[in-house]
């Protein structure tokens, strides 16, 4: 027994055709939500930073691009922090760990884990910078 209807295989491409364009549509909107999302952290981590880190660090313009200064204001320099190059080492844990732990006393300085997030962004940003 044949089956009362056939798509016409022109008809089955056409449908093919829209079901990818459709499913390019959705992957492209999902990446560019993702970018938005991190250039987002990005701002909110330059704000913390400018608000709180500001006072004893500073963004240095080396070699092309720009790294923070991690010294308090007058110190040495290591040259990971001078040319970026910590963020090729440097895992997003060790940094926070390293955030938190080196400024145990600055109470002032204190942070939920999302604001910890958004300044690891902004300091990682500076690698993308770099490269």
């Amino acid at each position: 027994m044949q089956p009362t209807h056939r798509h016409h295989p022109r008809s089955l491409g056409r449908r093919v055709y829209y079901a990818l364009a459709a499913a390019v549509v959705t992957l492209n909107l999902a990446a560019a939500c993702g970018m938005g999302g991190q250039k987002a952290a990005i701002a909110r981590g330059e704000t913390i930073f400018e608000e709180r880190c500001a006072e004893c660090h500073t963004i240095i313009s080396q070699g092309g691009g720009e790294t923070a200064d991690t010294t308090k204001a007058g110190g040495q320099i290591d040259d990971r922090f001078r040319d970026g190059s910590y963020a090729d080492t440097v895992t997003t844990r060790k940094l926070k760990v390293y955030l938190v732990a080196y400024h145990e006393n600055a109470t002032d300085l204190e942070m939920e884990p999302k604001e910890l997030d958004d300044l690891v962004e902004y300091l990682w940003s500076f690698k993308v910078r770099r490269h």
